[in-house]
């Protein structure tokens, strides 16, 4: 039996039917009956029955903050891939990312060391590796001092239950995957970039970073569960793009002009100040904010030799990704004639 956390988000909701496609026996955390329509839709990207391979999963309601909830979840359990995780760049959210993320990776370790599961695939982010400039390998060390988000941080202590877990004995091993690119709720993740480009995107920063489409994850995550391959972690990264060749890439595909106008700091700093303004006098979350406006000047390079050498995996083509994530967007947003 196979337990996902983070079932509906982007990696969850494919990393589920990435195993019900193959026949397992699955239990998966869900927030409320809506995670299920989202995991239905997602499903459906892929099959005409899609309730075929719902009816292979088991829900489960529960707090991954409450130890003793994760205690119960993990009853029985051989295997779990915990995806879950709380993400914000919001300067209230720091001290809030940091311990529950933390907090989470420590209830699933303890949890499992408790019931005796097999394996744990924990999926960590590119984030928690730091944004040094150089080539950022498995080996790279994280650096503490920097000016690291608190989304990075979180990652960081997340891993570090991991390994404590591994070091009393739980077999494990860690995936840091880049940005994911796929179709899921047009409203989260980076599934909301292709909404951005739809309505039609001006500017872009220099910076550079890598991807990686979900479907690799998935197939990653569950190829090295299936493995021998204990206590590693693994880079999972398809390719090094700057953000203009993206940004380009999704509104060729979505038929929109791409961007032309290219954000220097100062522009940045400006864009901040103002999104700031807004947020006060709207209550609404930011969609700027000083850190991901200093990320998104950074050029980060990741190098995925370790997974290719350990699984031959061929990576699909970042531009494939786009074509097929933004097909699958049109045909939702679109109207139909």
């Amino acid at each position: 039996m196979i337990l996902v956390t983070g079932s509906s988000g982007l990696l969850g909701s494919h990393l589920l039917f990435a195993l019900a496609s193959r026949g397992k026996e699955i239990k998966a955390v869900i927030r409320s009956e809506k995670s299920i329509r989202q995991i239905e839709k997602v499903f459906s990207y892929y099959t005409d029955e899609p309730g075929k391979y719902l009816s292979k999963i088991t829900w489960l309601h529960g707090d991954l903050l409450n130890y003793e909830d994760v205690k119960e979840m993990t009853a029985g359990i051989e295997e779990v891939f915990h995806t879950a995780a709380i993400v914000s760049y919001k300067k209230s959210d720091r001290g809030r990312i940091i311990s529950e993320n933390t907090l989470m990776a420590q209830n699933v370790v303890n949890a499992c060391q408790s019931n005796k599961v097999r394996r744990l695939c924990h999926i960590s982010s590119i984030a928690a590796l730091g944004d040094q400039d150089k080539l950022i390998t498995e080996e790279t060390s994280y650096d503490m001092t920097g000016r690291n988000s608190a989304y990075s941080s979180g990652k960081f202590r997340a891993e570090l239950e991991v390994w404590r877990g591994i070091a009393e004995g739980l077999d494990a091993v860690i995936l840091n995957p880049s940005v994911i690119i796929g179709p899921g709720d047009w409203n989260r993740s980076s599934c909301a970039l292709f909404k951005t480009v739809d309505r039609g995107l001006k500017f872009y920063t220099e910076g550079t970073t890598g991807f990686v489409d979900v479907r690799d994850v998935a197939r990653c995550a569950i190829d090295l569960m299936e493995g021998n391959t204990v206590n590693q972690k693994f880079i999972i990264n398809s390719q090094n793009t700057d953000y203009l060749t993206l940004f380009t890439e999704m509104a060729l595909a979505l038929g929109k002009k791409p961007p032309i106008i290219k954000v220097n700091p100062a522009m940045a700093k400006l864009a901040c100040f103002l999104e700031h303004l807004r947020t006060l006098m709207t209550g609404k979350s930011p969609v700027i904010t000083h850190e991901t406006a200093r990320i998104s000047m950074k050029k980060l390079q990741y190098s995925a030799e370790k997974i290719i050498n350990k699984t031959g995996i061929a990576f699909i083509p970042v531009k494939e990704s786009v074509k097929h994530t933004a097909s699958i967007f049109l045909r939702e947003t679109r109207p139909r004639s």
